[in-house]
């Protein structure tokens, strides 16, 4: 179990759904955050038993799924949507351009580099 002191990205998000699952303690937003309330939190996260066990029970559920297996079924039946089921060469040319499609995003940055 972590404290949070969410500031980028997704984290805020993250934070908010732990606090609201009840396996994490309330993140403290960053410009608020001192040792006093960051001590608090760590104590919540450590003491507190209801948490731990739900904490526990979300682990073992997330551990009995197959994310991956279930991201490559619907992954496969959005791609083959209008065509034949069973082919893979469309699947396999749509990811190959899906991919594609992402490196091309991803390289190119999207503000100048700071240095």
């Amino acid at each position: 179990m972590r404290s949070r002191a969410p500031f980028v990205e997704d984290q805020p998000n993250w934070a908010r759904r732990i606090e609201a699952l009840g396996v994490g303690p309330r993140a403290i937003p960053f410009r608020k955050l001192t040792a006093d309330l960051l001590a608090d939190a760590i104590r919540q996260a450590t003491s507190d038993t209801a948490m731990h066990q739900r904490a526990s029970d979300l682990g073992a559920q997330i551990r009995s799924e197959d994310g991956v297996g279930t991201t490559v079924d619907l992954f496969m039946s959005f791609v083959c949507r209008g065509h034949d089921s069973s082919s893979e060469d469309a699947a396999a040319l749509a990811l190959v351009g899906w991919y594609l499609m992402w490196k091309k995003q991803v390289m190119r940055p999207r503000f100048p580099a700071p240095f």
